[in-house]
């Protein structure tokens, strides 16, 4: 994938690849050459080489304060080689940058290329790479990389990385890079991203796809519309004795010099125009599908005579082609997964234990390859081997729940980082993972025997994206994701004002459920021997120097889903002023919200919380006698749009008790940029009555 994303985290996102090919026939054991060999060659791409005076010399703009470099054009290809029975898809890439402004950082004038190796089906040729500054008497002079400079690296078992040092870089100068990509997967093209981390001028993207090939178009992002048009690149008769002597690398025996072929297609241009620099904003979304894109996957392949058997017509055929492809067909497996379900399950009684236990039994007997795929679902290897990918793995849980005597489903999901899932055109390659679904009661609790959270009921976070495909008896549903995995935390204060109306003494307990307890059980690992540090940095925030008296932890050491439950009691002088005769306090000592997270009037990005939210306070104040209330805060109800949340806070007086309630709930997790406003105000409200005083008056004694 090509991602504008700055020259910090490199040019290039890097792209999982699937490679599934179609079977060929032989009466097209032909060569294909679109823009390669000059086929419908509509394309305004810049000379490479050709940068301008102007380019240099000019800084106008409408860029950000401390901008770096701008990005004035950016341009890709994709087209079409068939040789013999392997076909290849050639991108080519093309990127000016304009450095407006150093400031004294290296790493600006460092280029980072990631792609695939080639024995996953990839190569990469054809680098140019050149810094452009004037000279003494006004003139472009390039300087071009050393060769040396270029250093090509391997980053894991499939991947490899090429980066660009560029010479003479300085406030104004230009540096241009452009670079070649072959790959053999041509079911999953690579997209093209249009905005990134850096200002983009001209961000231009050309397709040839011929007539042979269908694909799906879709179109993502959310900065302004992209310009498109389509043109058709003319049929061309090939004599392939001429094509040899012109590429006698592709020369193959399949071919005669008799055979010609005539060919068409038709050629899509997409053209974005000054689009500002994304900026790092708080919660903004892992995935980068949120920026204006193009993604193509083939739908149907002429050219061989058959339909793409990873995309579907609906829905319910979707379905249909999981349920046969996870079938457990070899009736050893069969019987080898009943006696592992048996011996798991045996000591239990209750559903949840039996459930639980086959749960655990995965997760402890079976290593975890660390992929993510949907390609990989051989069970009887998994059970060999005691490893596998993520589907692997949670389809022998599927099976072990089954035999178990549980309805259970596989559920086919998108992980956090690889964007959200797009319901319109029922396709397999957009899905990475697969989890289970169990029927427990009434309800249906989804489960992940791999990733970093080992909670029964509790997926990991990176598994948490809005949607799963579950695939059951009745054909396929979506499901919610992140409904089972909110945050859900409730906190009970007690707390007595002295006399003197300068000292709070009680008891806070806090009730940590759901992620909640997932994510305080991590932060308590981080004080093993000193709870009161924990107590001081996640529970009594806000307090400058309280006094813990004691404290208390229950099911501190539980993976099970019991809530995690925090207990002290303490004393503090914090959240109190006196003037005259007057006491100011602040009701919202545990857990207030003191800042909005939302300060910009205009946001570029989504907003993403990743968990639903519930968050509950409850104070029972009590007041000393010689004292009353002068004031309180004034109830407050606050509705988000869609049913996506509410704020409630309220404080009443009963005797010598103030009693206060503030509730927190978050029912939507990503809000989009034109509903902003709404999460800023939400956040305004909930800032502003937590800061609100109770204000308490000294009695009058009467002579």
């Amino acid at each position: 994938m090509h991602d504008c994303s700055g020259l910090e985290a490199g040019i290039l996102n890097k792209l999982t690849m699937k490679i599934a090919f179609a079977k060929r026939t032989a009466v097209f054991a032909a060569v294909l050459f679109c823009a390669s060999l000059g086929f419908g060659q509509e394309t305004t791409s810049p000379e490479y080489g050709k940068v301008t005076v102007e380019e240099i010399e000019s800084i106008e703009g409408d860029w950000a304060p401390g901008t770096e470099a701008v990005v004035l054009y950016d341009y890709s290809t994709v087209s079409f080689e068939l040789v013999s029975r392997t076909p290849r898809v050639r991108y080519t890439y093309h990127r000016k940058i304009k450095i407006l402004d150093l400031q004294n950082r290296s790493n600006i004038s460092r280029v980072i290329i990631p792609y695939l190796s080639p024995t996953k089906g990839e190569t990469f040729s054809d680098l140019k790479a050149a810094t452009y500054n004037l000279n003494a008497v006004g003139e472009v002079v390039a300087f071009k990389v050393n060769p040396r400079k270029i250093k090509e690296t391997r980053i894991g078992k499939d991947s490899m990385e090429v980066e660009i040092s560029f010479p003479f870089v300085k406030s104004g100068s230009v540096i241009e890079f452009s670079y070649e990509l072959i790959s053999k997967n041509f079911s999953q093209l690579k997209p093209w991203i249009f905005q990134g981390n850096l200002p983009v001028v001209h961000s231009e993207y050309h397709t040839y796809i011929p007539d042979g090939y269908k694909y799906l178009r879709l179109v993502q992002g959310l900065e302004g519309e992209i310009t498109h048009y389509t043109t058709r690149f003319q049929q061309q008769s090939i004599n392939t004795t001429d094509l040899f002597t012109r590429n006698m690398q592709y020369a193959t025996r399949d071919f005669g010099n008799r055979f010609y072929a005539n060919f068409s297609g038709t050629h899509d241009i997409y053209l974005m125009f000054n689009l500002p620099a994304i900026v790092a904003e708080d919660f903004t979304p892992e995935t980068k599908d949120y920026l204006p894109g193009i993604r193509l996957e083939l739908s149907e392949d002429f050219l061989s005579q058959s339909t793409r058997t990873l995309v579907f017509d609906n829905w319910p055929d979707l379905a249909e082609f999981v349920t046969k492809k996870s079938r457990v067909r070899n009736k050893s497996v069969r019987e080898e997964l009943q006696h592992i379900s048996r011996a798991a399950t045996i000591r239990y009684n209750w559903d949840r234990d039996k459930a639980k236990s086959i749960y655990d039994f995965v997760r402890n007997t079976y290593t975890w390859d660390g992929t993510y795929t949907t390609d990989n679902w051989n069970i009887g290897q998994a059970l060999n081997r005691k490893s596998g990918s993520s589907s692997e793995i949670n389809l022998l849980m599927l099976y072990l729940l089954r035999d178990a005597g549980f309805k259970a489903w596989p559920v086919l999901i998108r992980t956090r980082a690889e964007g959200n899932l797009q319901t319109i055109y029922p396709t397999m390659s957009q899905f990475n993972h697969l989890l289970v679904s169990v029927v427990l009661g009434e309800k249906e609790v989804l489960l992940d025997a791999v990733g970093e959270t080992d909670v029964f009921g509790i997926l990991p976070k990176i598994d948490l994206n809005e949607l799963g495909y579950l695939v059951d008896e009745e054909g396929g549903r979506w499901v919610k994701l992140r409904d089972q995995n909110k945050i859900v935390r409730t906190t009970y204060s007690r707390f007595d004002l002295d006399n003197t109306g300068s000292v709070l003494s009680g008891d806070i307990s806090v009730i940590n459920e759901n992620y909640s307890a997932v994510i305080e059980r991590g932060r308590l690992e981080q004080f093993p021997d000193n709870p009161n540090e924990y107590l001081r940095d996640f529970v009594l925030v806000g307090m400058v120097n309280p006094q813990i008296i004691s404290e208390d932890v229950e099911n501190a050491d539980n993976t099970d889903d019991q809530p995690l439950i925090v207990n002290c009691e303490v004393t503090t002088k914090d959240f109190i002023r006196t003037i005259d005769d007057l006491v100011f306090l602040k009701p919202m000592m545990i857990k207030m919200v003191s800042e909005n997270p939302f300060t910009e009037k205009k946001r570029l990005t989504p907003v993403d919380f990743t968990y639903p939210l519930r968050d509950s306070h409850m104070l029972g104040l009590r007041i000393p006698e010689g004292y009353e209330v002068a004031q309180l805060p004034q109830p407050i109800r606050v509705l988000l749009p869609n049913n996506g949340g509410s704020f409630t806070y309220n404080v009443l007086e009963m005797g010598p008790i103030l009693h206060l309630t503030s509730t927190i709930l978050l029912n939507k997790t990503t809000f989009l940029p034109s509903e902003y406003e709404a999460i800023r105000t939400f956040f305004e409200y909930v800032v502003s009555k937590h800061q609100e005083d109770v204000i308490l008056r000294k009695k009058t004694i009467q002579p």
